[in-house]
Formats: structure tokens, sequence, C-alpha cells
């Protein structure tokens, strides 16, 4: 069952409850509002009702996307990352700029969406690992990942089943840009509301206006026309996409200001380029290696200008309420 000091960082996602144990020891309840709430494979199921449309979309794309294929990798993992060698240097070394944000360590470090793929290098400094996610598929592949420091939760980041400000550290990398557009900004307040006026935040986005993209964007909009006068074949509509939406810089920066204050949140570019674009380039034979170490002093040279990148790293300074404070 839950053990109780992992107990005392979770609450009822309706009201904010204290929660306990059912005295049949196979779930949770709350005792202000009388929910209950089940807990499956040990992990408690802390859903406020039926998720929106797009989360269950969501939530139905990972409970198949984190089943490993006979290689052993998740099928997610194939669809989103570039997995030879020199596409995962290409991502660890540029997320791997911003794990001393969470050297200070504390109490818990909640990773936020962390599906199957916890982010343990993130929270190695703290004393308890929180996953929390919709699927039960990848947080039961997390537990085998994270083992005796994980706290494994399934919930929504639009209503986090945690007390308020009782985190020291929080992540949330390449999930909120699959929550529905007009929801994000509540999951942005649900992280800030989670985290200590002193703890610090992390947040991998994308960016819609990065000069990659805006270039996707057009070469896009000449392919669907061709495909309207019969020159391309049509686009196959029997693929499942997965729901994708990123706000600009600006809105994200807004929003989060919000609650952390204007020193509080900071725009640092991530990765300059997507797969579409970085894959092709970097295990191009003959020209990959050189294209990857000009790709890497490119990185560094435009490092103060995340306008430039595809994916912005959002790096937050205090909860809810440092905002007043500063």
């Amino acid at each position: 069952m839950i053990e109780e000091h992992h107990l005392a960082l979770l609450c009822c996602p309706r009201c904010r409850g204290k929660l306990s144990t059912t005295e049949d020891a196979t779930g949770l309840s709350c005792a202000s509002c009388d929910a209950s709430y089940p807990v499956i494979d040990g992990i408690p199921v802390l859903l406020a009702g039926e998720v929106d449309e797009i989360s269950e979309t969501v939530q139905e794309y990972y409970e198949a996307g984190w089943r490993k294929n006979a290689d052993g990798v998740p099928r997610a993992r194939l669809v989103h990352e570039d997995l030879s060698d020199r596409g995962q240097r290409y991502i660890v070394d540029n997320e791997r700029r911003f794990v001393s944000i969470f050297e200070g360590g504390g109490n818990v470090f909640l990773d936020a969406g962390s599906g199957a793929q916890p982010r343990v290098e993130f929270g190695q400094a703290f004393d308890y690992h929180l996953c929390v996610d919709l699927s039960l598929q990848g947080l039961q592949e997390a537990r085998q990942v994270v083992g005796d420091r994980g706290i494994f939760v399934c919930g929504s980041l639009l209503d986090l089943p945690i007390r308020d400000h009782s985190l020291a550290g929080a992540m949330a990398s390449h999930c909120i840009y699959h929550i529905d557009k007009e929801l994000q900004s509540r999951a942005l307040s649900e992280i800030s509301r989670v985290v200590s006026p002193r703890g610090v935040g992390l947040i991998f986005y994308s960016n819609p206006d990065s000069p990659e993209r805006r270039t996707i964007r057009g070469l896009r909009a000449i392919s669907a026309l061709l495909r309207k006068l019969g020159l391309r074949k049509p686009a196959d509509s029997s693929q499942k996409l997965l729901y994708y939406f990123a706000h600009p810089i600006p809105y994200m920066l807004n929003a989060l200001r919000e609650e952390h204050g204007e020193s509080g949140v900071k725009a640092v570019p991530l990765r300059m380029l997507t797969k579409q674009l970085s894959k092709p380039l970097l295990n191009a034979p003959l020209v990959g290696g050189v294209a990857s170490k000009g790709l890497h002093l490119l990185e560094r040279a435009l490092g103060s200008r995340p306008g430039a990148a595809s994916y912005v790293a959002y790096v937050l300074r205090g909860g809810r309420g440092s905002a007043a404070q500063s």
C-alpha cells in the first residue's frame, strides 16, 4: 500500500482534502468530500473525474506508445526521437546543461508527465522522485527505472493531486504542448502551485516561431496546395497523430510571470533543430560528423537567443506566491 510519508504529499484532486487508506486497504479516500480512488499495481489513480477529450486521446496514445517493441525500445521513442548515436548525443548534450538547476536538491522532485522516461538525472539530488502521468503503462515502466526513490501517481497535470508548496523542484519535459491549448496555462499554474516559494522548476517546451518551424510550415503549405491541385498524392490519413499545440514565447513568459514574477522566469534555448531536420543532417554520409560539430558550435553561439531555437527551456524560480514577493 501507499507509505504514510508519501501519502502526506498527496491530496484529493477534487477538493485538495487529506487522503487516507481505505479500511480494506485497496484504495484511498478523501476525508473532506468522501471521494474514493483505486490503487492499481501499487499506483494510486488520482483523477478528479473524466479527463478532457484531448487528454483522453493522449492517454490512449501513450498506453500503446510506452509498450516496448521486440528490441526493448518503447514505440513512442521510435516516433519522437532520433535514436542514432549522434542524435542521442545532440539531445542529451543540450539537456544536460540544465541539470545544475536542481543541484541544490531538497525533499521531492516532481517529474510531471514523466511517462516511461523519468528524468532521473534531473532529480538525482532529491530525496524522492515523484512521477505523475496519465498512463499507467508509462508509470509501471518508470518504476523500473527510478527504483525505491520513486513515488508514482496516475494523475492529470490539470489537477495535480499534490499539496500546495510541498515540493522543492519540478520539471515538465516535452509534455505541456500535448495538452489542450486552452488548458495549458492551467497546467502551468498547477505546477507553480505545488512548488515551494524557494523551489525551482524547469519546462522543456516547443517554439512555434523558430526559423526551422516557420520554414517547415511554409513547405507544408506548398505541399498541401500541390495535393489540392492533384500534383501530389493525398496525405496518409490513417496514421494516428498525437495532439500538439505550442504557444509563442511571449505567451508562455506572460503566463509564467503571473505565477513567478518578472525575475522568476527565464527563457533559454534548448535545441535549435527538431528531429525532422537534425536526423538527416547528423546522419548524412561523410558529412554527419562535421555537421554534428558545426551544430554544437551554433547552439553555443546562439545561446542567448531563445527565438532561434525550435525547443525552449523555461527556468522557474519559486512557486506560486513568489511573484508577490519579488
